[in-house]
């Protein structure tokens, strides 16, 4: 999924907002060092270049946050639904590579890929969900047999 004109402004918001929690320290930089005022700077500039500016941020901010344990994506979605905003698991599902390459090829190769689709695995529709949650189970019967191996 790309930003568009559409989605623009909510995930606009959801990225300054996210950003902001995870990194106060963004909001006291200079003009010249703030993420948030290169994204006005690009706008300005073109509100194309502001889209695809606000494209690469939202994927710096999802790989920022791959490694974040469920439990803390949940919290965060819990405080962006609170503010009216796409939640943080929604815009994994919709613009993470990461996912759609797993779900595409058909299986983990990593246990962060695992960790990535069991993210988003419960927000995915019905069929997707089903596929998501065979593929975590296969992953992990295979971390557990080279762990049996190891023992043995």
């Amino acid at each position: 999924m790309k930003v568009t004109a559409d989605n623009y402004d909510d995930l606009k918001a959801f990225w300054i907002t996210l950003e902001s929690w995870l990194h106060p320290e963004f909001l006291t930089l200079s003009e010249d060092l703030s993420p948030f005022k290169t994204l006005e700077r690009f706008e300005a500039k073109s509100r194309a270049i502001g889209r695809q500016s606000l494209q690469l941020g939202i994927g710096d901010l999802l790989e920022d946050t791959a490694c974040f344990s469920r439990e803390d994506v949940q919290g965060i979605d819990s405080r962006l639904v609170e503010v009216g905003l796409p939640t943080l698991t929604s815009v994994r599902l919709t613009f993470w590579k990461r996912i759609r390459s797993i779900m595409d090829r058909g299986r983990i190769r990593s246990a962060t890929e695992y960790y990535a689709l069991r993210n988003v695995v419960e927000e995915m529709e019905a069929d997707e969900q089903s596929k998501g949650w065979d593929l975590l189970g296969k992953f992990e019967l295979a971390v557990a047999g080279k762990a049996k191996r190891k023992v043995q």
